[in-house]
């Protein structure tokens, strides 16, 4: 008996195109591709600096002319104006949503320890387990000091270990006697005050977080006490 591999094949080929069953295919792995490319983008750092380049020259001095929450708005609008034309419309829409849930989420209070735990979390996420090891702890610290009726909350944040002295991001709080919450009165970004030098460039998920506090005057809830004074490397203490 003589079977024809190529004759069988021909005819399921047919049907299968009669069946519609090749074009579904064909377009499930292109929206496939087409998604992943588009994902791959939206983490890129090419993506992220070039938006806030466009986002900065745009916004110049606005922050100094206007009330904060028509600076926000202000911002917003700016946003989807350049990343609409930069991408087409699904796109613009996802980056403006991301930008938006990161930049401009405005917070009611926040808790001192709860800033240390998403530095915790965000610096685990960013540093390979590699470095990690090689590197055995960031720099998340908490200096308080006490000066008559003021108290004063310095906190350092660095990826790197022992960088006291020129952290990524430096917060300091004043607390008046025992008032249980106290707004961010400085914020350091990469040694630039941001009372002086507004940083809306690329901002990582955790400055876009602090930066939103510092701008936005979100009271912060000063539970020294109950900050997380362990800075080791979770990859690290593995070993």
């Amino acid at each position: 008996m003589n079977i024809n591999i190529s004759a069988i094949l021909d005819a399921k080929l047919e049907q299968m195109d009669r069946d519609g069953v090749i074009k579904q295919k064909i377009e499930e792995s292109l929206e496939k591709v087409i998604l992943n490319a588009v994902s791959s983008e939206l983490e890129s750092y090419t993506l992220k600096k070039q938006i806030g380049e466009k986002v900065r020259e745009s916004v110049g001095g606005v922050a100094d002319q206007l009330g904060l929450s028509a600076y926000n708005g202000f911002l917003s609008e700016r946003v989807r104006d350049i990343v609409r034309d930069l991408y087409t419309e699904d796109i613009a829409q996802k980056v403006q949503t991301r930008l938006e849930n990161v930049l401009l989420k405005k917070y009611d209070q926040m808790k001192l320890s709860d800033i240390f735990r998403a530095y915790r979390k965000w610096v685990h996420d960013f540093v390979d387990q590699e470095d990690q090891r090689e590197r055995e702890y960031y720099t998340g610290s908490l200096d308080v000091r006490y000066d008559g009726a003021w108290t004063v909350y310095t906190c350092c944040f660095s990826a790197e270990p022992d960088q006291e002295e020129t952290p990524d991001v430096m917060i300091r709080i004043q607390q008046y006697r025992f008032e249980p919450a106290e707004r961010i009165g400085t914020l350091y970004l990469d040694g630039r005050d941001m009372q002086h030098h507004a940083k809306i460039g690329y901002l990582s998920e955790f400055e876009a977080m602090v930066a939103n506090l510092y701008y936005n005057e979100t009271p912060i809830e000063l539970d020294g006490e109950a900050v997380e004074t362990d800075t080791y490397f979770e990859a690290a203490l593995e070993d």
